[in-house]
Parts: C-alpha cells; sequence; structure tokens
C-alpha cells in the first residue's frame, strides 16, 4: 500500500502465505469470511461467510493492500485527514469518502468492487457497515505504536530500478518475491528540475531486524536480486546515511567555531552497577554498527568496545539484569547471533576480575570515541551529534509525536507510498528541523 515514497505491503496481515501462483502473488489457501455489522454501530456483530471461495482477482488483492495500508498502524497515525473522519462516527468512514483518495479512485470508482474484494480479505483488519456503504477499522484491533529508530534497524536500501519504473511496476516487484515487508519506501527527488520523480531507489522494511539481517547476510554471500535483469545494490538503512553523510561532509571547509558544550560533554555513565556482555567468534569484517544492530531492538544507549579486524569485542548494558535478559531474549527459540558478515557468540562476563579488565576497556574506548567527536565537531564536521544530526536531533525522527493530534499537518494525498521526512535532504539522509508528512505527490 502506497503513501508518498512509501509501499506498505501487507501491514496487517498476520498469515503467512505458504505458496505462489504462477504470476508470483500469494495463493488464498483457504475461504475467508468478513465481519459486517449494523451501520448504528450497536447492533451484533455477526461474521458471515463468503458466498464463494474463489481468489481476490488482481485488482481486488491491490484494493485490499491499499485499503489495509491506509487504515495499518504505519498510516493512520499520522494521515490527520483519515483520523479525523474515523472520530466523527464510532470509526466508520463513508465508502465515498474513500473514493475520493488517489489511488484508490485509480483502482476503481465504485463502492460495490471494494465492498466485494474485502469480502474476501483474510487479514479481518476491516468492517463492512451492513448496507455496504462505509467501511471501518476493526475496534479490537488496537494501533500499534511505530517505533521509528526500531524500524532503520530492520530496513535495507535498495537500489538500480529504472528511473520510469511507476509505483505500481515497483509493488508488483516486491508482490512477487519470497520474502515479507512491511513497508516500501518509494524514494522521490526532493528539489530541483526532477522534484517529485522517482529515485531509482527503495527503501525495504522487514518484519524484524532479524529477518532484514539475515537477507543482506545472503546478499553479502553472493545472492542476487535482479529487476529487469540489472543488479540491484543492497545495504543497510544506517550504512546508506553513514555513506551519505560522510559524502556531504566531504571537502567542507574547516570552521574555527567552538562546538557546543552541551553536545559534546561526555555523558557520564555509571560503571559500578553495569552489566557486560562478551562477544567472541567475531568475524573479522564485521562492524561496529553491525553487531550492535543484533541487540538494539533489546535495548537502547549501547555502546560497544570493537576494533574492526577483531574476533571479540565488549557490550555494555546499564546493568546486569538487562545484560541478562538482552542475550535470553536474541537467543530464545535457537536464534543465532549474527551480522551480515557471519555469527559470533556472546556470554555473560559475571566473574569479577574478567569483568573489571573488560569495565577499564571501555571506558578507554569512551574516552577515545568523545575525543573524536570533540576533534570532529572543531573541524566543522560532525558525526552524528547534536541537533538535527545523523541521530535525528531536536524535533527530528517522525513527525507529529502524538500520533492522535488534531494538528492537520501537510497535504492530504492517501497513496500507497509513504513519503520520507521533510527532515532530510534530497537523499532522505536526517539533517534538521520539525518533519512534517508530505503526502501529495504521486
Amino acid at each position: 500500500m502506497v503513501e508518498n515514497g512509501s509501499v506498505d505491503v501487507k501491514v496487517e496481515e498476520p498469515e503467512v502465505h505458504s505458496t505462489t501462483g504462477e504470476d508470483g502473488q500469494p495463493v488464498e489457501s483457504e475461504p475467508s469470511s468478513v465481519k459486517e455489522e449494523a451501520t448504528n454501530g450497536g447492533g451484533k456483530e455477526t461474521t458471515t461467510p463468503l458466498v464463494t471461495e474463489e481468489p481476490p482477482s488482481e485488482l481486488e488483492k491491490n484494493i485490499i493492500r491499499q485499503i489495509e495500508y491506509y487504515f495499518g498502524d504505519i498510516n493512520l497515525p499520522r494521515d490527520n485527514f483519515l483520523k479525523e473522519q474515523t472520530q466523527i462516527d464510532d470509526g466508520w468512514v463513508p465508502l465515498d469518502t474513500m473514493l475520493k483518495f488517489n489511488r484508490l479512485n485509480k483502482l476503481t470508482k465504485e463502492s460495490k468492487v471494494i465492498v466485494d474484494a474485502l469480502k474476501k480479505s483474510k487479514s479481518g483488519l476491516m468492517h463492512i457497515s451492513e448496507d455496504g456503504s462505509k467501511i471501518r477499522r476493526d475496534p479490537d484491533r488496537t494501533l500499534k505504536v511505530v517505533n521509528f529508530k526500531e524500524m532503520n534497524a530492520r530496513t535495507l536500501y535498495m537500489k538500480g530500478f529504472p528511473k520510469t519504473a511507476s509505483v505500481d511496476e515497483v509493488l508488483g516487484f516486491f508482490y512477487g518475491l519470497p520474502f515479507e515487508t512491511e513497508n516500501i519506501n518509494y524514494r522521490r527527488e526532493r528539489s530541483g528540475e526532477s522534484k517529485g520523480e522517482f529515485k531509482g531507489s527503495v527503501f525495504v522494511a522487514f518484519k524484524s531486524d532479524r529477518e532484514a539481517m539475515d537477507y543482506l547476510s545472503k546478499i553479502k554471500n553472493g545472492e542476487k536480486l535482479c529487476y529487469d535483469g540489472v543488479e540491484l545494490e543492497i545495504c543497510s538503512k544506517e550504512e546508506y546515511y553513514a555513506k551519505k553523510v560522510a559524502e556531504r561532509n566531504k571537502g567542507k571547509p574547516n570552521k574555527a567555531s567552538q562546538p557546543n558544550k552541551e553536545q559534546r560533554e561526555q555523558k557520564k555513565f555509571d560503571y559500578e552497577k553495569c552489566g557486560v556482555l562478551k562477544l567472541f567468534n567475531i568475524d573479522p569484517n564485521s562492524s561496529r554498527e553491525s553487531l550492535k544492530t543484533v541487540f538494539r531492538s533489546y535495548a537502547q544507549d549501547l555502546f560497544i568496545s570493537y576494533e574492526k579486524g577483531s574476533t571479540s569485542a565488549f557490550l555494555r548494558f546499564v546493568d546486569e539484569e538487562t545484560a541478562k535478559n538482552v542475550l535470553v531474549k536474541a537467543t530464545e527459540d535457537g536464534k543465532k547471533l549474527a551480522t551480515p558478515e557471519g555469527e559470533f557468540n556472546a556470554e555473560l562476563i559475571s566473574e569479577a576480575e574478567e569483568k573489571e579488565k573488560a569495565i577499564e576497556k571501555l571506558k578507554q574506548d569512551e574516552v577515545e570515541f568523545f575525543a573524536r567527536q570533540n576533534n570532529s565537531g572543531r573541524r566543522g564536521g560532525g558525526g552524528g551529534g547534536g541537533r538535527g544530526g545523523h541521530r535525528g536531533g531536536r524535533g527530528g525522527g517522525g513527525g507529529n509525536r502524538n500520533p492522535f493530534s488534531k494538528n492537520r499537518g501537510g497535504k492530504r494525498d492517501h497513496h500507497q507510498v509513504s513519503s520520507e521526512a521533510k527532515n532530510t535532504d534530497n537523499d532522505g539522509v536526517p539533517v534538521a528541523k520539525h518533519s512534517k508528512f508530505d503526502s501529495d505527490q504521486e
């Protein structure tokens, strides 16, 4: 599903299709049902089995994806117009209103076609009113809070699509692949004569960082993904951002300005109660970021002592209990610890003398890290701290903090592709200022 710049693929579908047809699309293996309710919202809820076991047509699949994107976890909280419509009539939105949404209107101009399509959806996300004139999201499906920092950790950058490729062509390509995605960002030029045109690259959010890293590992080990015979360039979103920041800072004149003390001051950490994991059997080609990414979903503010080329590292946590819990979660159900470069092992350091040595190494590396940051600031560079740097800064990273604010920011569209934040440069790299949802380009 699409919302200016981003494609959301089956956000709310809990089922995984195990087979695909000749066209590469999932084959529906069982008949489904749809909840139909009285239009006054107070009638008894009934579940009506489908009259036909026919799978949805290609058009119906596109309609289902589009509607379920509009009402999905990623789009609905930041879509001020649709959010307000859902607050008028107990969640119900007239299909006449839905048909004004650009991409849905391009798929069909008839309410009945939408109703017939939704009755074939297996996700159970949408309700249809008894008279077929309104739809709404299932009230029992609570909106999930999307953590965009966590989402970035499970997002890959893919480049190599022809700039003439349409949203639907790119969508169709990903629908036919043997892995599930949560969101696809169809990236557009933001300025200049080519503003609004496809950049030939996308950001692809996987269901989990584990799935993203597993797929990236396959690519680094020789597997190829091609579009129309052209191999796609693939890396993590974080790696892409790092490259763009380096390019942006390359060749900049030195600045004599003193760095902001508040930005450069070392944050004191309580090493008395910290917990430390020892990582070992690491592939020497692994990076600090790829090692931290394995654990980032389970804890924040990670600091690692690691030099590229080494086979071991120390990872610091606020306390021993946190370190222990993170290791359990990262390896539960037999999961292997792995970067795109290869698998590694980890253990909690509990022996006092060994822990003391690890802490000394962490302290030393932390001092050197902040020294490098300060030197970078004096040269006028900046590797990710401060306001609006690579890590977001004030006002960055995802727009309105209250997903149900009445503040109506930005224009309305309702494509299956959602936009990149406005606090980015023309390559989508975070820069500064408050983000705004840009929703009316196609």
